[in-house]
Order: C-alpha cells, then structure tokens, then sequence
C-alpha cells in the first residue's frame, strides 16, 4: 500500500513536471504552425473580401509576409471573393491602393475552373462591378479599350440575354490583337451562331452590328455602308469557307432588310 502510494505520488510529480515544462518551454512556430496561421489568416481575408469587409483586408494586408496574391483550395483569389458579393467599395480600395503590377495579375488570373473575377462578375450580373474591373484593366493595359475577353466570359451575358452587360464586354473588347484576320471572323461567326443558338435575337443583331461598324459614329453614311459591305462579303465569304449553311441562314433573317442581301447574298446566290 505504502509502495503503490509512494509509485503514484513520484508519478504526479513527473507528470506535473513535464506539464510546467512544456507550458514554460514554449519555442518559435514550427513550419506546420505557420502553415495554420497562414490558412486561418488567408479564411478570414477571404471571408472579409466576400462580405465587404474592408477592415479584415486591412488587418491582413498588416501581417508580415502576408500577399494578396494568395488563393483558396480552388485557386481563388481575394478578387473573385469580391466578384463573388459583389462588393465594388471593397474593388475600388483595392484598385486605388494596390500596387499596379499585382493588381493586374490579379485581374488576369483564372482559378481552377479557369474563371477570371470578371467571369464571375458576368455570371452574376454585376454590371457596375464588372465595369470597375475593365476600367482598372484598361488602364493598366494602355487604355485603347483593347482587353482581352475570353469567348466563354461574352456567352455568359448572352446565356443570361443580358444586353447591357454584353454591349459592356463589347465595348472594351480587343479586336486588334487577333493573329489572323480569319481569327476574328471565326470569334464572331461562334458568337452569333450561340447567340442564335440560344434565341437571343438581341444578342445577334448587336454583334452584328458592332462587327459591320454600325457603332462608329466617325463614318459618313456612304463611308459605313462601303465599309459594312465590305466586312459583310468577308463575313459571307467565311460562311461560304466553313461550310456553315447555319450561319448563312442567321445572316439571312437577322441583317439589315433589303440592303445586305441585295449587295451579298443575291451576289453569291448564297446557295449554302
């Protein structure tokens, strides 16, 4: 009885003493340690950007070695959280206080279902937060209007037959550094086919128009329609090249009564 008392006391003490110890010991974080500092740190950055949180972008922008170049398990960025809530004051504190070469990368950058904050933005139709993130990418790119879209960024807005939104993509979109001029025919001929496609008659007629030049004020009436006529034939003579009798066919029913088909289609028969 004696013994087993004694065994226990000296048991109590040695579990007591490594107790102290390992509370008072206490050493640097391990890199495992700020490996979970960091994740909690990125959560709360994220959590904050989605709802609006200017303060937690803040407070992280503040932690040493912190960079608002992180992502998520999905390779999202602070970016696509604040496409994610639609939060444009957060965008604009961002825009007006990042360095300009991140900020741009940030814009440019796909997460892991290759979706750009701008994507996001489209899905959700976010015009005026849409509109900040071209606006920032412009100028950071020259400010010639000529941003990069993807194809699959301008079938969103014609999917959800946002018009507004679309004129928007249009409006900045960069015709001029396609490799061949076959390139930008081919861009517009899917376009206008997927906008037919999904019955969006709005949505062809204004690619329509943009791709003939109806937009540029700068054309006399005589100077348009040379010029329409002229990006009309190439457009028809795609159609011819690709064998698309559907797109003759969109072309048919959707471009200027009369005009067009008198000059192109009775031209080429159009036999497609």
């Amino acid at each position: 009885m004696i013994r087993t008392t004694i065994f226990l006391f000296v048991l109590f003490l040695t579990i007591g003493n490594t107790s102290f110890c390992a509370i008072q010991g206490s050493s640097a974080p391990t890199q495992a340690d700020r490996a979970l500092i960091d994740r909690y740190n990125q959560d709360a950055l994220f959590k904050g950007a989605f709802e609006g949180n200017i303060g937690a972008i803040k407070k992280y922008r503040s932690v040493e070695g912190a960079s608002l170049m992180a992502c998520d398990q999905q390779g999202s960025t602070l970016l696509h959280w604040i496409a994610r809530g639609g939060q444009i004051i957060s965008l604009s504190y961002l825009i007006s206080t990042m360095d300009n070469q991140m900020l741009l990368a940030l814009l440019k950058m796909s997460n892991k279902v290759d979706k750009t904050p701008l994507h996001i933005a489209v899905e959700r139709d976010f015009f005026t937060l849409a509109n900040l993130l071209l606006e920032a990418q412009d100028r950071l790119e020259g400010g010639n209007h000529c941003v990069t879209i993807a194809p699959t960024i301008l079938k969103v807005s014609i999917a959800r037959n946002n018009i507004p939104l679309l004129q928007l993509l249009l409006s900045y979109k960069d015709n001029q550094n396609m490799s061949y001029e076959s390139e930008y025919y081919d861009e517009y001929n899917e376009l206008i086919c997927y906008a037919d496609a999904v019955k969006n008659k709005e949505s062809v007629q204004l690619l329509l128009n943009i791709f003939l030049g109806e937009n540029n004020n700068n054309l006399s009436y005589t100077a348009f329609h040379e010029q329409a006529y002229k990006r009309f034939k190439k457009l028809i003579n795609h159609a011819i090249v690709m064998e698309n009798a559907k797109f003759g066919q969109i072309l048919r029913n959707n471009c200027r009564e009369g005009y067009y088909t008198r000059l192109c289609l009775e031209e080429h028969g159009m036999m497609l």
